[in-house]
């Protein structure tokens, strides 16, 4: 049987959708454009310390909405120039009107107020505003009065902010010149309109350029207006009341003059967002800003994990888990990580230092967990697309051994749910046969012809290697993360690190020994069916008895470790006859004292080591 063969109509991994998925952008919370225009043409109940509060709280939402940032938000209140009870009075106001939601203890964005952002489903539409550094700048925004805000919030919120953009100043204030629904319409007055640009140009937020429309210089004669726009350069020495004045000034207005209707329409101002301010922008600290409480939960040390790749890799399972499966895959990832830390908390820095931290965490909690959620598929609240997505993710990451041995464990649900047309699930069972099959092939061509078995017996003994490699590996593996972990560290001790690593080594061996148990066990097995039932405890009770040399001096757990299948195999049947008697010595005396809770006394030979 060739692999071309075996792996005919089988479907590789190749999921189209699956892989348009992992290469979208990443999902950044960031406001919706149309909540930023209703924060500034809507009076929506907020105060000016609400406002300052929810631009800081945008960083630290992730894209579910549930915003990581301390114990009643205690991390954002220290960012703040603000009393605590002011600071309280602007979050219950967030709350009470519903851009701020409370959840078992945790506090979420209303999910109407932001979106996760991906150009490939935008079609051009503009449909966010970044997430600004100046706007979390408290010692700028403090100084702002709600008109302020709103007035600078809309002079930012266009496509491009960076570039001058255009508009007659009637446009930005209540006047009887314009009605148009587009206009601001919270300033009273030109002059209260002056003064809130004045604060903004004072403090650095916008560029202006005064000008007259074309029109108005022609009617009236005003040619130096003409070619004289006027760029307002605020200088060190400058105070607001100057720039109001030179804004008065241009315009031949003075703080008390109205404005006449055959003037006013035609004075135009052109603003734009510094370009200083464009390109600083926040990055969304939520995912770093989870981890790090976590591990404040847990009485873990974060700087070990944030100074390491790992960190990368963890948070990218998160957003992968994510785009695949929406908030769903978002919990399944914070179950996975606070499972990982509540059993092995004193062992997360080995992990960051070996670099497996993320392996650790989709191998031994997530992958398991997809496991489950596959098995009790039927009875599950996941949705097939859903299902498909993380079937998908679970063929992606897990390796051939384990999903060979999954498949092969759970064979006959896996059927049922097969009835159910299910794509990925299919690719899965579909790959894993092929695997099985390329496994039995090989075996098979490199076996002499004698030891030739059948694909099903094949399986079974498979399995069997497999479980109790698995077994193996769980036992050895924090021996071997702690070896390798104090040999990473280059300890000074020499001494100490040579006898921590001897001790290792020794423990490593015992546990390679138990492999000689399972040997013993088939040739006792061999004896007659009498002693197959009661083969393993008999190993157990037998075993300093076999494992002796020649003149019946006990072996070291190291030279049981040296000896070959091969050899432990003759050792077993040089000693075959007292094997038997002995075996059968310890047979009588269970039998004939039979009670109900008896059990065959249990020997455990790895004491030895301690």
């Amino acid at each position: 049987m060739t692999e071309s063969l075996i792996k005919h109509n089988v479907t590789s991994f190749t999921d189209d959708k699956f892989q348009k998925l992992l290469n979208t952008n990443n999902n950044t919370p960031r406001f919706n454009i149309s909540f930023i225009q209703k924060l500034i043409n809507d009076k929506l109940q907020l105060t000016p310390t609400s406002i300052r509060i929810l631009f800081k709280l945008i960083t630290y939402t992730d894209v579910t909405g549930e915003i990581h940032a301390g114990q009643g938000l205690s991390e954002i209140e220290a960012t703040m120039i603000v009393r605590h009870d002011t600071f309280i009075q602007g979050l219950d106001r967030l709350i009470k009107y519903g851009f701020v939601l409370k959840k078992n203890g945790n506090y979420f964005l209303a999910s109407d107020l932001f979106t996760t952002y991906q150009s490939e489903l935008t079609n051009g539409r503009f449909l966010y505003f970044d997430n600004y550094a100046v706007l979390q700048d408290d010692a700028v925004m403090g100084d702002l009065t709600l008109n302020d805000m709103r007035l600078l919030l809309h002079l930012y919120a266009n496509r491009s902010p960076q570039m001058y953009s255009r508009t007659r100043i009637t446009n930005l204030y209540k006047n009887n010149f314009v009605k148009n629904s587009k206009g601001l319409d919270f300033f009273d007055s030109f002059q209260d309109l002056v003064k809130s640009f004045s604060k903004l140009t004072f403090l650095g937020l916008i560029d202006l350029k005064l000008s007259y429309s074309k029109k108005y210089c022609t009617l009236l004669q005003h040619q130096n207006k003409l070619t004289g726009q006027l760029v307002l350069m605020v200088t060190p020495d400058m105070t607001m009341a100057d720039i109001e004045s030179i804004i008065l000034s241009y315009y031949e207005r003075d703080s008390r003059k109205k404005l006449g209707n055959t003037t006013s329409t035609y004075f135009l101002i052109d603003y734009r967002m510094p370009n200083t301010h464009y390109t600083n922008k926040i990055q969304n600290k939520a995912n770093y800003s989870e981890l790090r409480l976590l591990c404040d939960a847990y009485g873990i040390s974060f700087d070990e994990i944030s100074d390491s790749e790992q960190i990368g890799y963890v948070i990218g399972n998160k957003n992968m888990l994510y785009k695949l499966a929406g908030d769903f895959g978002c919990s399944l990832y914070k179950q996975a990580l606070n499972d990982l830390f509540n059993e092995h908390k004193e062992r997360v820095s080995t992990f960051v230092a070996l670099e497996r931290f993320a392996n650790v965490l989709v191998d031994y909690y997530i992958l398991p967990a997809i496991e489950e959620i596959i098995l009790n598929f039927n009875n599950s609240f996941v949705d097939n697309e859903k299902f498909d997505n993380l079937c998908s993710y679970y063929q992606h990451k897990v390796s051939e051994e384990r999903l060979m041995v999954f498949i092969l464990e759970n064979e006959a649900i896996i059927k049922v749910l097969l009835q159910d047309p299910n794509n990925s699930l299919k690719n899965i069972y579909d790959y894993s046969t092929y695997l099985w099959k390329k496994s039995y092939s090989n075996d098979m061509q490199q076996a002499d012809k004698k030891n030739i078995i059948v694909f099903e017996e094949y399986k079974r003994l498979v399995k069997e290697v497999f479980a109790n490699q698995i077994r193996y590996d769980s036992n050895l593996v924090q021996v071997y993360l702690d070896n390798n972990y104090l040999l990473k560290l280059k300890m000074q001790e020499t001494n100490a690190l040579e006898e921590k690593v001897k001790q290792f080594n020794f423990a490593a061996q015992a546990l390679k020994n138990t492999y000689k148990k399972i040997i013993l066990e088939q040739e006792l097995s061999s004896l007659g069916e009498s002693y197959t039932k009661y083969a393993h405890s008999l190993v157990d009770l037998l075993h300093d008895k076999i494992f002796v040399h020649s003149d019946e001096t006990p072996m070291s757990v190291e030279e049981i470790y040296e000896l070959t299948d091969d050899e432990t195999r003759k050792l077993f049947s040089t000693r075959r006859t007292k094997i038997r008697i002995w075996a059968n010595e310890y047979l009588h005396k269970f039998i004939n004292t039979p009670t109900p809770n008896t059990k065959v006394p249990f020997y455990n030979w790895l004491e030895e080591r301690d």
